[in-house]
């Protein structure tokens, strides 16, 4: 159950879910996580597919271990980060972004 909803999907019905875990667990393997998965975002859409953070499930691992034991990582390792990939029907159109919309400030 996701968020009170029975019929909701924790993966959101994705067929490919990828892990970035950690085996030193710190703020620096959160932030690495955090990029990563930004990342391979940005390259699966680049490539046509669909692809979603799934932070809630991967969350819901650590009240888990025996479901960490059975995905057969390293050992010590832990889940941090969760990328979601698959075709998807929904289009992405690129966008013009108006130039004054980020501000810029030049270095001396």
């Amino acid at each position: 159950m996701m968020f009170g909803d029975l019929h909701s999907h924790p993966l959101y019905g994705v067929p490919t879910l990828i892990l970035v875990s950690a085996k030193k667990v710190d703020e620096m393997a959160w932030a690495t996580a955090g990029i990563m998965g930004h990342n391979m975002v940005l390259a699966a859409e680049d490539k046509g597919y669909g692809a979603c953070y799934i932070y809630g499930a991967v969350a819901a691992l650590r009240n888990h271990p025996e479901t960490i034991a059975d995905l057969d990582l390293p050992d010590g390792f832990t889940p941090l980060c969760g990328v979601g990939v698959g075709e998807t029907e929904e289009e992405l159109e690129k966008r013009d972004i108006d130039k004054q919309r980020v501000g810029i400030t030049e270095a001396d």
